[in-house]
C-alpha cells in the first residue's frame, strides 16, 4: 500500500490565542498581544505600544494567517496531525451503503417496486400510491435512500477546529466528580501529552473573555474591554508558583481524564491554604473543570489555579510527561566513592606500587608513646633552639635558613586588651612633644638611624594611601610589616635610580626658580611632626621660600620616574604606553599636566601639608631631558577624612603590633 503523506497547517482556530477577539488592535491587552505575536514566532520584547506596532505591521503585511507549527513546542500541530489521522481511519472503517441496481429495461414501475422492497414496504400495485410511499420514505429514511448524500453533506460542511471541538466537548454533561480514591504523590501516573501554555492561556483568558458581549461586531468597538481582568490571574498565578506557594501536589487518572489537585499559600496569610483542583483531558490537553475554596473560584480561573497548571507546567517542561518506573530509573542510592584522580599526559603519570606503600608505611613508623610524640614542627622548632644554644657564629646557620620556628597562636582576652590599652597609652605619651602652634624637626637628616627609629611608631606621609585603604588583617600585615619589622628593605632599579637622581633635580628646580622669581630659596629638611597629630610624621624633600606667591612658604616633592629615563616629561601620554600611563602619576586634563587625585603622591603631599600646616606644595617630576613642576593647592575636607583613617590605623593596628610582635613570629596582627 502506498504511504499516505499529510499537509498540516495551524490557522487561527487551532492555538489558543492565536485570534483577536476584537476589531480593534488597542483593545486588547498586553497577554493578549504577546500570545498573539509568540504563535506567529515574533518579538515578544518590549511594551504595549512596541506590541501595538507589531501586530499592525504584521497584519499589514499579510502574514497574520502564518502560524508558527513549531508554537508550544509543535503540541497543536501533533494534536491536529493526530485528529486528522483518527477522522480518515474512521471514514475508511465505515461501512459504505449501496443504491439498488437500476435496470434500464425496467419500467419505472418495476424500479420503484424494486428500491421500495429493500425499504421493506409493503407494495401494492397501484402507481399513486406507490409514489406516496415512495415520498414518505425519502422523508423518513433518507440515509437508505441515498447514503452518498451523507458523504457530501460531511465533506461541504466546515472541519470544526481543535479548540471548537474541545469546546464543544465542554459544552456537554461532564463527569465532574473527582474520585474519591487512587490519588497518590504527583506525579504517579503519565501527564496529558498535549498540554501546553496555550491550554493555560485558553482556560484563564479566552474561555471567558466573551462573557456578556459579542465580538468583532462593529456595535461593540466602542465598548470598553471587560477581560483585561483575566490577566491578572495569570501573571499572579506565575508569582505565586515561582514564590513555592503550591505544596502537597497529588494526581490521578480516571476515564480519559486527568485529575490534579494541590494546596496553594494565599498570597499575604501563609497560614491560609486553599485547596486547589483541576480536570484535564488526556487526548487534547484541554482543562474541562477547575475549582478552588478561595472567594474568587466562581468560574474557576483563579490565581491559585492558574498556579497548579503552571507548577504542572513545568514538571512538563524539564521532565516531560511520561512517569518512569523504579526499575527505570538509574540507580543513585548505591553509588561508589568517586576517584580523585588529577589527568596528566602519559609520560607524566606515576603509578605508585602497593608494597611501596607498605614499606614506607612501616618505615615512618612511630614507636613511641603517643604522649611523648611530636609534631613535625616541634620537632623543627627544637632543633633551632639546640642549634641557636650551641652556635659559635653570629650568622645564621645552614638550618636556619631553612626551617622556622613555630609559634602557637593566642587570643587577647579583655585583661590583654586593657593592659594594651594601657601600653598604647604610654607610647603616645612618649612620642607626643610639646603643645606648639609649628610644626618641629625631630630629625635633621634622612637616612639616619635616628630618623629610621622615630619613622617606626608613626605612620609616614609615604604610606598614607596603602593605611587609608587598609580593611583587614592582611593588608594591615603587610603595611605594618613594612613599617616596623623591615630593616634591610629590597631596593629596585627604580629606587635606586630616583635616589641617584634627587639631587640633580632639586638643583635644576632651585636654579629655574631663581630665574623666574627673586629672591626665591628652597632648603632641604629632615622629619618634621606635629603636636595634633603626634601619631603623624612627614619628610618632605624640602621647605620653600617664594616671595612672589600669598603664601610665601611651602614645600618640595621630588620623584624621578625610571619609567622616563630618556624621556620628554611634557610628551608622557605619547611615550608611555596605556599601561603605564594608568600607573603613572600625571594626567593631562585641558591641554594641562595635572597630578592624579587619586595616587599615592597626592595622598603624601596632602598629608605634608596637613602635619607642615602649609597652604601649597611643588610637586617636580624630573627625567634627564626636562623636568616638570605642579603647585598643588592644600585641601583640607581631604585632608580631615584621610587624618582620621591614618589616626585610626595608628591605635587600632600599630600600636598593638609594637608591643606584640605577631608578625615577625609569623602570626596574624591583632586589632584593637
Amino acid at each position: 500500500m502506498a504511504a499516505q503523506y499529510h499537509y498540516v497547517s495551524l490557522t487561527e482556530d487551532d492555538v489558543p490565542g492565536a485570534k483577536l477577539p476584537y476589531p480593534l488592535v488597542e483593545n486588547h491587552s498586553v497577554v493578549q498581544l504577546k500570545r498573539w505575536l509568540q504563535c506567529r514566532d515574533l518579538t515578544i520584547s518590549g511594551n504595549l505600544s512596541d506590541f501595538i506596532k507589531r501586530v499592525r505591521h504584521c497584519i499589514e503585511a499579510g502574514n497574520s494567517q502564518s502560524i508558527s507549527i513549531s508554537v508550544d513546542g509543535g503540541k497543536w500541530y501533533d494534536l491536529k496531525l493526530k485528529k486528522l489521522k483518527e477522522t480518515e481511519t474512521q471514514h475508511q472503517d465505515k461501512p459504505k451503503a449501496s443504491i439498488p441496481p437500476y435496470h434500464r429495461r425496467h419500467s419505472i414501475k418495476t424500479n420503484l417496486k424494486l428500491l421500495l422492497k429493500r425499504l421493506r414496504h409493503s407494495i401494492k400495485t397501484n402507481l399513486k400510491l406507490l409514489l406516496k410511499r415512495l415520498r414518505h420514505s425519502i422523508k423518513t429514511n433518507l440515509k437508505l435512500l441515498f447514503p452518498l448524500s451523507q458523504e457530501t453533506k460531511h465533506q461541504d460542511k466546515p472541519k470544526a477546529s481543535i479548540k471548537e471541538t474541545e469546546t464543544q466537548h465542554q459544552d456537554k454533561p461532564k463527569a465532574s466528580i473527582p474520585p474519591v480514591t487512587g490519588w497518590n504523590i504527583f506525579p504517579s501516573v503519565d501527564l496529558p501529552k498535549h498540554f501546553n501554555v496555550g491550554h493555560v492561556h485558553h482556560h484563564i483568558i479566552e474561555s471567558v473573555q466573551f462573557t456578556g458581549q459579542t465580538p468583532n461586531t462593529e456595535e461593540n468597538e466602542d465598548d470598553d474591554v471587560q477581560d483585561l481582568h483575566t490577566a491578572n490571574p495569570l501573571n499572579r498565578g506565575k508569582y505565586y508558583f515561582k514564590s513555592g506557594h503550591v505544596q502537597s501536589m497529588k494526581d490521578c487518572e480516571k476515564n480519559g481524564t486527568y485529575y490534579l489537585k494541590a494546596k496553594v499559600m494565599a498570597s499575604y496569610v501563609m497560614s491560609t491554604m486553599y485547596d486547589t483542583m483541576v480536570q484535564i483531558s488526556e487526548d487534547s490537553g484541554f482543562v474541562r473543570d477547575a475549582s478552588c475554596t478561595c472567594i474568587a473560584s466562581s468560574t474557576g480561573r483563579c490565581s491559585h489555579v492558574c498556579a497548579l497548571l503552571f507548577a504542572m507546567l513545568d514538571y512538563i517542561e524539564k521532565n516531560g510527561t511520561d512517569v518512569q518506573s523504579c526499575t527505570s530509573k538509574s540507580c543513585d542510592w548505591n553509588k561508589g566513592h568517586k576517584r580523585y584522580k588529577d589527568p596528566k599526559c602519559v609520560s607524566d603519570v606515576i603509578y605508585e606500587n602497593i608494597k611501596k606503600q607498605k614499606i614506607s608505611d612501616v618505615i615512618l613508623y612511630d614507636p613511641t608513646p603517643a604522649y611523648s610524640q611530636q609534631t613535625p614542627q616541634k620537632a623543627g622548632t627544637d632543633l633551632l633552639n639546640a642549634t641557636e644554644s650551641n652556635s659559635m657564629s653570629s650568622s645564621e646557620s645552614m638550618w636556619q635558613s631553612k626551617l622556622y620556628k613555630q609559634y602557637v597562636d593566642y587570643e587577647l582576652d579583655t585583661e590583654s586588651k586593657a593592659l594594651l590599652c594601657e601600653k598604647r597609652r604610654a607610647l603616645l605619651q612618649n612620642i607626643s612633644i610639646p603643645s606648639s602652634p609649628y610644626p618641629q624637626e625631630i630629625v635633621k637628616e634622612q637616612g639616619s638611624a635616628e630618623w629610621f627609629l622615630e619613622r617606626r611608631v608613626r605612620v609616614t606621609a609615604s604610606v598614607s594611601k596603602t593605611v587609608s585603604t587598609a580593611s583587614n588583617p592582611q593588608s594591615a600585615r603587610s603595611i605594618l610589616n613594612k613599617i616596623l619589622w623591615e630593616e634591610n628593605a629590597f631596593k629596585s632599579c627604580a629606587i635606586l635610580y630616583g635616589k641617584e637622581n634627587e639631587k640633580n633635580a632639586f638643583t635644576d628646580y632651585l636654579t629655574k626658580s631663581r630665574m623666574e622669581t627673586e629672591g626665591f630659596s628652597a632648603v632641604k629638611t629632615g622629619l618634621w611632626v606635629n603636636s595634633k597629630y603626634p601619631e603623624l610624621a612627614c619628610s618632605p624633600d624640602g621647605l620653600v621660600l617664594d616671595p612672589g606667591d600669598e603664601n610665601k612658604y611651602g614645600l618640595l616633592e621630588i620623584k624621578c620616574p625610571y619609567i622616563l629615563q630618556g624621556k620628554d616629561i611634557r610628551k608622557f601620554d605619547e611615550q608611555l604606553t596605556k599601561k603605564q600611563q594608568s600607573r603613572f602619576c600625571l594626567l593631562r586634563s585641558n591641554g594641562h599636566i595635572e597630578l592624579k587625585k587619586n595616587h599615592a603622591y597626592y595622598f603624601q603631599i596632602q598629608t605634608q601639608l596637613g602635619i607642615m600646616g602649609l597652604k601649597w606644595c611643588d610637586f617636580v617630576v624630573w627625567s634627564d631631558i626636562n623636568f616638570e613642576k605642579i603647585r598643588v593647592e592644600f585641601d583640607q575636607d581631604f585632608w580631615g577624612t584621610l587624618s582620621e583613617k591614618l589616626i585610626s590605623f595608628h591605635h587600632k593596628w600599630l600600636c598593638p603590633e609594637f608591643f606584640e610582635m605577631r608578625i615577625p613570629r609569623r602570626l596574624m596582627p591583632k586589632s584593637l
